[in-house]
């Protein structure tokens, strides 16, 4: 049979490895997309100066394509990485929310 201390220390140890992992996980994305937005910053720098000569001749015409496809990318990826930290926020928040509120229902 489990004891009182030894649940408690349960849930705190849960609880602190949720957190832990939150953590990482939200450390490691925000390092990811500051690494792909160097790049795409890099990208966009080096097709500037065809933009500007896109208006005056169509043999530039795939830059601006080429820039629209790579904004669009950069788009999505950052909106799907925010909805991946949103998404792992409400679920590490439920298990919070349940140990705390079982451990408040025992009287710890």
């Amino acid at each position: 049979m489990a004891t009182n201390d030894s649940k408690q220390s349960n849930i705190e140890t849960t609880l602190a490895a949720n957190h832990r992992y939150f953590v990482r996980q939200t450390i490691s994305t925000l390092c990811g997309l500051a690494i792909v937005s160097f790049v795409y910053v890099f990208l966009v720098s080096i097709c500037q100066p065809n933009l500007a000569r896109a208006s005056l001749s169509s043999a530039y015409e795939g830059t601006v394509s080429f820039v629209i496809f790579i904004s669009l990318f950069y788009l999505a990826l950052v909106i799907m990485q925010l909805a991946k930290l949103i998404t792992l926020h409400g679920k590490i928040t439920a298990v919070e929310k349940a140990n705390v509120a079982n451990h408040i229902a025992n009287g710890k």
